[in-house]
């Protein structure tokens, strides 16, 4: 609300009303007093007079409204609100609909949002035409992102030159930028007549500077001879980069009057300051025109005054020259992108081009808040940004300066909560936005430090730091490596672990921050590992959603060790058919093992195995369920279970059906075919072999052997691990590009399917024939997908559409199929 401080800002006149020749003689001065922005008088007058008013008529509503208003002018928030909250309840807001708006801007200020939200939404149904009912909404919104995302500004207040008055817009006073010049009301001030608006002392202006101690010395006027400083307000003043210039604004009122303000330009001669002339802008000397702040060459000043024909109560203007010396041109407007329905006051020009300012009818935080805007030109060419916490507040801020030679540094005024006066001057500074990785790594098992481990980061597959462990198992990584808006991968590897990957991201990180890692690396067991509880329906093998996140961790552990090929281990409980357990087992595993595929693992990673109750738990810790706990060691064979009472026998049971996880292998890996020879045939010279198909077994359970797609002869690789018929995207691009298949062969719609340089995953393809030897097959089903280690894996259900096949185990090199 800092209207006090234009100084003074705008006239409030009254509408002509019937009740004049009835009023007491209280109630004219203090209308008189509010048309002429004392409103300290005002509100005494008001209050006064109010008491000969009769209760619930339309001029009782009427001073109240006064009052409300007063208060709000003259930044008493808690008094204005329980006057606005009154006139509210009493729906003095249908004949007064401005009266909804100032009340959530109260509410606003007094950071009570969720009744704020409330007045906004009422006088956006009120007055739909008005965007300010939809400013406040949507301002209530982004206060909570500027609170969960403060800038990395510190902020001091400068006690030695603030009392318990008000001090507010400085600017630097000398070419050193030691010294500052800024407006106050202390006690020294020469204008001792009161200010009706506020009720205090009239402003001067006065200046302190930094000594050789780095401590800023007592104020000062900046002249003695009352030529700048006067009776009248003087405040807000900006200088030329020679700090031979000064322009600053002063407001001729006095405690009867209201006479307006204007901008006055002095030159200092030596070290004293001349006499001040009047700058001609335009208006009359009614108008309120002041805040001057000034282009390098000059030739251009931007102000605030209250013309007519303005998009609100006061705007920001711009008005140029040819040279110094000469007058200005009669100022424009700077455009609806910069004011508002409500006050731009304070303007700050930094290198000619961004222009800093005060507003309350943007989207802020309440009262006035720092913005600032690109200019070209008489008109901004950028949106408006608010300069967020901890610049802003729900109280007024306003009146910035920046050093001209120093990253991000300057000063303003706030009337926050915690100054020492009404208004107080603050320093700020950015620190340099900085991120730091750091952490510890400790053995799950033994809860012991790992040292000389080494830890990798990268960012877009490029390893661009590493840092080994010291003896505590702590590393981390500097600032210098970590830069803004990127994605990092941490990767922790060790022999007989399984490898850790953490990503973390600077993305909207708009303040310094370190990123704390607290890792217990896993040793990879020999024996099966039970996963998070996992239920199904009775007789039931569908994986239901409640527990697809008990796999999440699993996915995570194989994602980051890709080497890994793991069994997926299904048991049930002693109780029906043990054949039946072993096929219900059974098609649970292959449940995990489908969904497992479904987010992205390799099938050849992985294998279903359905175990029944053949093979009960063995606990390795005592576990508590249902207030019924076993110990450790504990097998719950069909023994143990059924000497078990009812209540402990169901638990017992509960225990032994579970899905478990089990390492097979840690070599999973890709065959390079460009280095293998694909035409090459193996001899078949032995009676009753004419038909065989010569493979080679390049792992456990993966052979390699040729087949022909549509007549295309290319390589295979089969394995009884994999459930789906898969392509590499490489391998489907390059069938596509060669025309051994074509879009008509995608299941879907090929042009969405098929991109620049790559296939969609999980992309169906019908191959209309397939062949092995001299046997045929169509219409098979292959799936892309991506990541996948091998060109073209083929599954047992396919291979068996050829006939039986037989491979020979004593050789290992040759296939028929019977």
């Amino acid at each position: 609300m800092l209207k006090k401080h234009f100084l003074l800002l705008g006239l409030f006149l009254l509408l002509a009303n019937p009740f004049i020749s009835a009023q007491n003689r209280n109630i004219k001065l203090a209308d008189q007093a509010f048309s002429e922005a004392r409103y300290a008088i005002a509100v005494q007058k008001y209050l006064k007079g109010n008491k000969k008013v009769k209760s619930r008529s339309l001029e009782k509503q009427r001073i109240n409204i006064q009052i409300a208003k007063s208060y709000g002018f003259m930044n008493e928030l808690k008094r204005a609100k329980s006057y606005y909250s009154r006139l509210i309840r009493s729906n003095a807001q249908e004949n007064n609909p401005e009266l909804q708006l100032e009340y959530a801007k109260i509410l606003l200020g007094l950071e009570e949002y969720e009744e704020a939200g409330k007045q906004f939404e009422a006088y956006h149904q009120l007055v739909p035409d008005d965007p300010q009912g939809e400013i406040g909404i949507r301002s209530l919104k982004m206060i909570e992102d500027w609170t969960n995302n403060p800038i990395n500004y510190s902020i001091e207040n400068i006690r030695k030159i603030n009392t318990r008055y008000s001090e507010f817009s400085p600017a630097y006073y000398d070419q050193n930028y030691q010294s500052i010049v800024y407006t106050t009301t202390r006690e020294e001030a020469l204008g001792k007549a009161k200010d009706g608006w506020t009720g205090m002392d009239f402003s001067d202006l006065f200046y302190s500077r930094i000594d050789n101690k780095g401590d800023w010395t007592n104020p000062e006027p900046i002249d003695d001879s009352e030529t700048i400083n006067t009776s009248a307000n003087e405040g807000q003043a900006t200088l030329n980069d020679r700090f031979n210039t000064m322009y600053f604004t002063r407001c001729f009122q006095s405690e009867t009057t209201a006479s307006g303000c204007a901008i006055l330009e002095v030159k200092k001669s030596g070290r004293l300051w001349g006499k001040p002339s009047i700058v001609f802008l335009g208006g009359d000397s009614t108008n309120s025109i002041g805040h001057p702040t000034l282009s390098a060459d000059e030739s251009t000043l931007i102000f605030s005054a209250d013309f007519k024909n303005g998009n609100g109560k006061h705007d920001l203007y711009i008005a140029h020259r040819k040279k110094k010396g000469d007058n200005f041109t009669l100022p424009r407007n700077l455009g609806t992108v910069i004011n508002s329905s409500g006050d731009e006051l304070f303007p700050f020009l930094r290198n000619d081009t961004l222009l800093y300012f005060a507003s309350d009818g943007h989207i802020g935080m309440g009262g006035l808040d720092l913005y600032r805007v690109t200019i070209k030109g008489d008109t901004a060419a950028s949106e408006v940004i608010n300069m967020g916490i901890p610049i802003n507040t729900s109280s007024d801020d306003f009146g910035i300066v920046f050093h001209p030679k120093q990253f991000e540094s300057g000063f303003f005024s706030s009337n926050r909560s915690g100054g020492r006066g009404n208004e107080d001057i603050y320093a700020f500074s950015l620190a340099p936005i900085e991120y730091r990785i750091q952490g510890n790594i400790i053995d799950d098992y033994s809860l012991q430090p790992i040292k000389d481990l080494e830890v990798v980061l990268a960012t877009n597959s490029k390893i661009i730091g590493s840092s080994k462990t010291n003896t505590k198992g702590q590393f981390s990584f500097p600032s210098s490596i970590l830069k803004q808006a990127t994605d990092y991968e941490i990767t922790i590897a060790k022999e007989n672990y399984f490898t850790q990957k953490i990503k973390e991201s600077t993305n909207g990180i708009k303040h310094s921050k370190t990123f704390e890692e607290n890792i217990r690396l896993k040793r990879i067991p020999e024996k099966p590992i039970v996963l998070p509880e996992i239920l199904f329906d009775l007789a039931k093998w569908d994986l239901k959603p409640l527990y697809e996140d008990s796999l999440r961790g699993l996915i995570g552990t194989l994602d980051a060790n890709p080497e890994l090929v793991i069994e997926l281990a299904a048991h049930t409980d002693m109780q029906g058919n043990a054949e039946q357990n072993d096929i219900l087992s059974q098609k649970r595993a292959e449940s995990v093992v489908d969904y497992l595929i479904a987010r992205g693992i390799d099938p050849g990673r992985l294998v279903a195995k359905g175990y029944g109750e053949r093979a009960p738990r063995l606990l390795e810790k005592t576990i508590a369920k249902n207030g019924i706990a076993f110990n450790q060691g504990t097998l719950l064979s069909e023994d143990f279970i059924n000497q078990l009472p009812e209540n402990k026998k169901k638990v017992a049971n509960e225990l032994n059906r579970r899905i478990e996880f089990l390492v097979l292998r840690r070599n999973y890996k890709t065959v390079d075919y460009s280095k293998q020879d694909t035409t090459k045939s193996i001899a078949l010279v032995e009676a009753g072999l004419e038909d065989a198909i010569p493979v080679e077994l390049i792992d456990s359970d993966l052979w390699q052997l040729p087949i022909q797609i549509n007549n295309y002869p290319e390589q295979v690789i089969y394995t009884p691990l994999t459930k789906l018929n898969t392509f590499s995207v490489a391998f489907a691009l390059k069938l596509l590009q060669d025309g051994i298949i074509s879009k008509e062969d995608f299941v879907g719609d090929a042009e969405t399917l098929i991109q620049v340089g790559t296939i969609a995953h999980k992309t169906r393809i019908i191959i209309p024939e397939l062949s092995i030897g001299n046997k045929k097959i169509e219409d098979v089903e292959v799936w892309v997908w991506h990541d996948s280690l091998y060109p073209f894996i083929l599954n047992t259900e396919t291979l068996n559409r050829f006939g039986k096949p037989e491979f020979d185990t004593k050789t290992n090199k040759t296939l028929q199929f019977k």
